[in-house]
C-alpha cells in the first residue's frame, strides 16, 4: 500500500504531516482545500476530513509534527 502524505503548515508556521487512508487527487489538483473542525475545535485522525475546492474528501488517518533540524 502507498503512503499518501501531505506537509500542511498551519497558521503561526507550525508544519505536520498528514497521511490519508487512500489517495487525495483533489489536493494534488485543485489549489486549496479546508477543514471544518467540529464544536471541540479541534481537527483529530480517525474522526476529521480535509474537504477540497471540488467537493472530495479525504479522511487523515495520522498527524506527524514536523520539527526542523538544528
Amino acid at each position: 500500500m502507498a503512503d499518501h502524505l501531505y506537509d500542511l503548515v498551519l497558521r503561526g508556521g507550525d508544519r505536520v504531516r498528514a497521511r490519508f487512508a487512500s489517495s487525495c487527487p483533489g489536493l494534488d489538483y485543485y489549489s486549496g482545500f479546508y477543514i471544518a473542525p467540529p464544536a471541540d475545535a479541534k481537527i483529530c485522525a480517525g474522526r476529521d476530513v480535509i474537504r477540497d475546492r471540488a467537493g472530495g474528501e479525504c479522511a487523515i488517518s495520522r498527524f506527524r509534527n514536523l520539527v526542523p533540524d538544528k
